[in-house]
């Protein structure tokens, strides 16, 4: 084991919470790229050595178990992939793998951009909003009518209320504390009841499915696989906790970083222009991917990627013992001058300058448990960023930086003003 970096576990974990970032480039100024934490959870040995890191995606997934699931398994469900271990985990990946096929991802691109459109075409004109409400609120719609197949906007509607009051029933002290799971407590009976509701409204869907078509949306492609109800409701609530609020901070942060540099959102729209209404060339567009890839390496979506070993693990050098957790630092490794010259600057050209390795740019994490539905959050980011360029001019409240806090539960760091702006008359 590599010397400890930080013992007073209580006291690391609120820096984790409060100041990734910056805790993480402390101890590693002090102890190198790979130094232990302890946490009130266990032992965390985080790297931003990328041939740590690229050791750690390329062990056999029979190497690690579930990280703290006690912390999730009341709001993901016992059949989510991300609670699975060994041949479980994969079949689930499978079948969830499905969900993302190429064709079926580029099918909703058309579907997203009208989304984003019409959410911005109703966004109030001459004052000041937060970008950050509406990506939520589009990314919601996405959910509803993509993800659970809803239509009409009521149900819709309907839908992206009982999803937005699951997500704000997840209070970190029930999640992180399971002393506080009892029925006298305010916060767990809230949650009791949003999670009773999310999932009746789920079992209708379900029951209406195999009683009719499936429907091509991923509620649909879930009944066709055949799984039973209790699996389909903890894979639908996995894609809504892993893809909400992650592709709504995303793209936020996107539009932060352009509305910063005039002469970048220029040429985004003069690139963006001749394909406005073709969802996949938009897809394509090199400067636009560069820049939603350039937006991901500064404000990735995890700043950490926790593994807990079952096995022994050569870990940067350091031979680390079963039980112990093993992390990939996409903070510290996004930020390695030797990778990225100039890290702290916003330079989408050097994703067209080259290509980087899994293991050198990791913002949907690697290996066996890579996110499943990067391809998916990319576009999203893409289209929503693509809606904004080529509506209604706009301008950031302020050019000055902004800092990064943590939103959610799923520890991204958002906007911490939400990214206000002002959407212009046309």
């Amino acid at each position: 084991m590599p010397p400890a970096a930080a013992s007073d576990a209580l006291a690391n974990a609120r820096a984790m919470h409060e100041d990734p970032v910056g805790f993480y480039a402390r101890c590693q100024a002090r102890h190198g790229d790979t130094f232990p934490i302890a946490t009130p959870l266990g032992t965390l040995v985080m790297s931003g050595d990328p041939a740590a890191i690229a050791a750690l995606f390329a062990a056999d997934d029979e190497v690690f178990g579930v990280f703290a699931p006690e912390t999730q398994l009341p709001f993901l469900g016992p059949s989510s992939v991300f609670l699975l271990q060994g041949t479980a985990h994969r079949e689930a990946r499978r079948a969830m793998a499905r969900l993302f096929q190429p064709r079926r991802i580029g099918d909703q691109g058309p579907d997203i951009l009208r989304i984003a459109r019409r959410h911005l075409a109703a966004a109030p004109r001459g004052e000041v909003l937060e970008f950050l409400d509406l990506t939520h609120a589009i990314s919601l719609e996405v959910i509803a009518r993509l993800v659970f197949g809803a239509t009409g906007t009521a149900r819709v509607a309907e839908v992206a209320a009982a999803t937005e009051h699951f997500l704000h029933a997840i209070q970190p002290g029930i999640m992180y504390d399971p002393a506080q799971r009892r029925p006298a407590n305010p916060a767990w009976a809230r949650f009791l009841a949003a999670r009773e509701a999310l999932d009746a409204l789920i079992a209708e869907e379900v029951a209406a499915r195999r009683a009719a078509s499936p429907g091509a949306d991923m509620l649909g492609a879930l009944v066709e696989e055949g799984l039973p109800p209790a699996a389909i409701r903890d894979a639908l609530v996995t894609l809504l906790l892993a893809g909400h609020e992650t592709t709504a901070i995303s793209a936020a942060w996107a539009a932060h970083f352009v509305g910063r540099d005039a002469a970048l959102a220029a040429r985004l729209r003069e690139e963006i222009a001749p394909v406005a209404d073709d969802p996949a060339a938009i897809a394509r567009l090199p400067l636009l991917d560069a820049t939603c890839a350039e937006v991901l390496r500064l404000r990735p979506i995890g700043t950490e990627i926790p593994r807990l070993l079952r096995a022994p693990l050569d870990f940067g050098g350091h031979a680390l013992p079963p039980g112990v957790v093993a992390a990939a630092c996409a903070t510290l490794l996004h930020a390695r001058p030797d990778l990225y010259p100039e890290p702290e600057v916003f330079r989408p050209e050097r994703f067209l300058e080259r290509r980087f390795a899994a293991h050198e740019y990791i913002p949907f994490g690697g290996g066996h448990r890579r996110c499943l539905g990067a391809a998916f959050g990319l576009l999203e980011m893409k289209l929503l960023l693509a809606a904004l360029l080529t509506g209604p001019a706009f301008r950031l409240e302020s050019r000055a930086p902004v800092p990064a806090i943590r939103r959610n539960l799923t520890r991204t760091l958002g906007p911490a003003d939400g990214v206000r702006m002002v959407l212009e008359e046309a």
